[in-house]
């Protein structure tokens, strides 16, 4: 996404110059359609003494992109429409442990960015990849290939449900190691399925009194059980740089980088290349136990990843005696 991608990126560089730190609450996954089969999860910790934090957030993601066969050479892939995202979440601490249970529900829409996007994108002068050249608001999802013929033109809807297990480590450079499982449910067969992911974290790096940066990495194993089984990998690898800047005693900056390898063997970008996009969130604490937050997220890698997503997110603390 040109334009707001250039914008975004420069926003991005300010804020990392600035400083950075350990994102603790918040994070912005990657909503494309064709990247749920392996759930690569989000990394956050609780705040301060809290042993049990309730999350809720919610999110839109505009995504446009198309790959035809004058492209590629036997593969055409096409993305319009928008992801609408709602989640609850529960997470506890006990001792070393760390427990977390977590609904998500997604929606496949028309949506109503597009004119938005547009504009913005010829106000600055921008080009808007063909944008302009089909009707705003729609929904398309399609793939062919030698192998598979499909296309969703309509709302469609699926949830997931996830749990995680994290525990503290005591070796030095790492924090915690995790282990989760995502079941995903709906009546349309390509985002059916079960996946796992093992994960381990690097302890907090202080740069700054008031700032941090931390890192994840992991794998993700998702058995091939839909229309796409005979080109999907089992294994996908991921990582996530969080960063945290602490603006004021109530206010912070937050920055979250995150990558992961292809889930598919394919020529086009939105399955076959490796995912790259970042977050930017602001943080305002209300008191010890009350967080809201503001997040957009931004590819980096156009096309593996919607073009632009925002979030609203509450977090309520129940604080240790």
């Amino acid at each position: 996404m040109p334009d707001l991608a250039l914008t975004s990126k420069f926003i991005f560089l300010v804020l990392f110059s600035l400083a950075t730190s350990w994102s603790r609450a918040i994070c912005l996954p990657n909503n494309s359609p064709l990247r749920q089969l392996h759930h690569t999860p989000c990394f956050e910790s609780l705040l301060g003494q809290s042993v049990l934090a309730l999350t809720f957030s919610s999110e839109r993601s505009n995504i446009f992109y198309k790959e035809g066969f004058h492209e590629l050479d036997t593969e055409s892939v096409s993305m319009d429409g928008e992801v609408a995202r709602h989640a609850v979440q529960v997470a506890a601490r006990s001792g070393g442990w760390q427990w977390l249970s977590r609904f998500e529900s997604y929606q496949f829409e028309p949506g109503f960015l597009d004119e938005h996007i547009e504009g913005w994108h010829n106000s600055l002068q921008q080009t808007n990849r063909d944008r302009e050249e089909f009707a705003q608001d729609q929904v398309d999802l399609t793939y062919q290939s030698d192998r598979s013929n499909w296309v969703v033109n309509k709302t469609t809807e699926w949830q997931k449900y996830i749990m995680e297990v994290s525990r503290s480590l005591g070796v030095p450079g790492l924090s915690r190691v995790y282990l989760g499982t995502a079941q995903k449910s709906s009546a349309d067969l390509i985002w059916l399925g079960q996946s796992y992911w093992f994960a381990i974290s690097t302890t907090p790096l202080s740069i700054t009194p008031v700032s941090f940066i931390q890192v994840h990495s992991g794998i993700s194993y998702a058995p091939a059980t839909h229309e796409l089984q005979s080109i999907q990998r089992p294994f996908v690898y991921f990582g996530q740089l969080n960063s945290q800047w602490q603006w004021s005693t109530a206010m912070s900056v937050e920055i979250s980088v995150l990558a992961s390898t292809p889930p598919f063997d394919s020529e086009t970008t939105a399955l076959g290349k490796p995912y790259s996009g970042f977050n930017v969130g602001l943080n305002w604490d209300a008191n010890r136990q009350h967080r809201f937050s503001m997040v957009v997220g931004e590819d980096i890698a156009v096309g593996t990843s919607p073009d632009v997503s925002f979030q609203l997110a509450y977090q309520y603390l129940v604080l240790k005696d």
